[in-house]
């Protein structure tokens, strides 16, 4: 819980905010006290179902469950540890207008060395950045997806979700990416959990 509420909980409100209604949550572990928890969804005036996994099949394979005739339209996926301001509407508006099959919402994380850095070619030193600061793109956990692009997996494999990307970009999908400017903490380790914080219009919801 953070504040009184689960995680998905948060999520879940988020996203509501953002004008999405519909929701399946995959479920492995625990799965009795979150089918009772959320139960359909009415208490959050939404429409929840679930997908149960009986071993867990990572991310991708849990995509892979879902019915044939859900929809046609793109779909949100979120790990359920991560927190964040993104606006999950904007994102959906971008994916849409650049027509990618796949978007993966990516994080700009600066990491400061504190030594000096040398760089060595053939055992000549040719450069010292002293302490610099590296700059990555990390993987948020946050994706759309079309959703005709989980018709080329075989139903219940396990696969990450990485591996389903790299799978459609071999067929040819074109996979983006939206750079998250929005506040993002994975709470996945216990330190990281402590760090978090929430949005205050959660606060009152």
């Amino acid at each position: 819980e953070i504040e009184g509420k689960p995680m998905i909980e948060h999520i879940i409100q988020k996203l509501k905010r953002s004008g999405f209604s519909n929701f399946i949550i995959t479920t492995h572990y625990l799965n009795e006290i979150i089918n009772e928890y959320f139960g359909d969804g009415v208490k959050w005036n939404v429409n929840i179902s679930y997908i149960h996994e009986d071993t867990p099949l990572g991310t991708g394979g849990a995509l892979t469950l879902l019915p044939d005739d859900i929809t046609d339209l793109p779909i949100i996926i979120t790990n359920g540890d991560v927190i964040t301001d993104l606006d999950y509407s904007k994102f959906l508006e971008f994916h849409n207008k650049k027509q990618f099959d796949i978007t993966m919402c990516v994080k700009r994380l600066e990491n400061k060395i504190d030594f000096g850095v040398v760089e060595v070619n053939q055992d000549i030193v040719e450069k010292i950045v002293e302490k610099p600061t590296m700059s990555y793109l990390i993987n948020s956990g946050v994706y759309v997806v079309n959703f005709d692009q989980l018709s080329k997996f075989e139903r219940g494999i396990e696969i990450t979700m990485p591996e389903i990307i790299e799978h459609c970009q071999s067929y040819g999908s074109i996979v983006g990416s939206f750079v998250l400017k929005d506040y993002w903490i994975d709470v996945g380790q216990p330190k990281d959990f402590y760090k978090v914080r929430v949005n205050t219009n959660d606060k009152n919801n």
